[in-house]
């Protein structure tokens, strides 16, 4: 049109778009009794971080809060796949409390339930803890094999999986039930940084 000598038609324009990432991210976050105090209050902040990170990359992503009881566990939705990042969500990622023990092969299956669901050809379950799964009935080898089977299970319909640990302390069972998936920071005021560069390290191996 300019070298015609006419005005360009002002209904043709370019904008730049994102394309969407094939990948789901579903968090869950242990709120058993032993995450209080500073180990709660890093993993508040990690949450929130990781949720504006996720959102910034337009990536769905889910938060769920677990702790489990003498034969139950209860599953707190902070922010599902299909809800937006607002003040409610952010408040509820924000508003973390502790409470009861870590049941965490029943809470990885059913995790492992909603993500089948999900459209996008690859799903990730990232879990963040600060110690090995046990209970007043769910303890010692019995526990940790249920957790590892459970793991391998998940992994098995196409999930993969990948644990977070605060436990500084002890880190002798996070190679039998997450095999390498894991990362176990030593400092706890670091999660909220190494959160996303670890994820960072996972979404080049998912592109």
């Amino acid at each position: 049109d300019l070298k015609a000598g006419q005005e360009p038609d002002r209904r043709l324009y370019r904008r730049f778009e994102r394309p969407p990432l094939p990948l789901a991210v579903h968090t869950l976050v242990d709120l058993s009794a032993s995450t209080t105090g500073a180990v709660l209050h890093a993993e508040q902040q990690a949450v929130v971080l990781f949720a504006l990170a996720l959102e910034s990359l337009g990536l769905r992503g889910a938060f769920t809060g677990f702790h489990g009881q003498a034969g139950e566990v209860t599953l707190s939705t902070l922010k599902g796949f299909d809800q937006p990042l607002d003040e409610s969500a952010r408040k509820r990622l924000a508003n973390l409390r502790a409470q009861g023990s870590t049941r965490l092969g029943t809470v990885i299956r059913h995790t492992a339930s909603s993500l089948e669901r999900a459209p996008e050809p690859r799903r990730l379950m990232l879990l963040l803890s600060d110690g090995r799964p046990e209970g007043p009935d769910y303890r010692g080898l019995d526990a940790l094999r249920d957790s590892a089977m459970a793991v391998r299970q998940v992994r098995r319909g196409g999930i993969a999986v990948h644990c977070v640990s605060l436990d500084s302390r002890d880190t002798s069972w996070l190679r039998p039930i997450f095999g390498e998936d894991h990362l176990a920071v030593r400092r706890i005021e670091e999660l909220p940084h190494r959160l996303p560069a670890l994820f960072s390290r996972l979404l080049t191996g998912a592109r």
